[in-house]
């Protein structure tokens, strides 16, 4: 007779979460690559974290968004980011301009 008990995680969900978080703290960097904004400093790509991770959702699922909020906020990224690049607008103005 077997009376070994199962072993169950007394907290998963904080297994979850630091697991979630963990990965929340990684700068999509192969994304970065792609886009060609991997010399972005790290403040600018802060301001669009949410924005990259949403990219990276739609590439690793194989879907494009057509909402119009979407379509738009990303061409208001990608508008500041070649503004800053070219030396069309200071750093500062390229993260006021992209924050959320």
């Amino acid at each position: 007779m077997n009376t070994a008990r199962p072993i169950i995680e007394e907290f998963p969900l904080r297994r979850v979460e630091d697991l979630t978080t963990a990965k929340s703290n990684q700068t999509p960097q192969k994304l970065l690559q792609l886009l060609g904004w991997d010399d972005l400093p790290s403040v600018l790509i802060d301001q669009i974290k949410e924005d990259l991770d949403q990219y990276e959702e739609q590439i690793q699922n194989g879907y494009c968004s057509c909402d119009a909020e979407t379509l738009a906020r990303r061409k208001q990224i990608t508008f500041w980011i070649n503004a800053y690049r070219d030396g069309i607008c200071s750093l500062a103005d390229a993260i006021e301009m992209v924050k959320n």
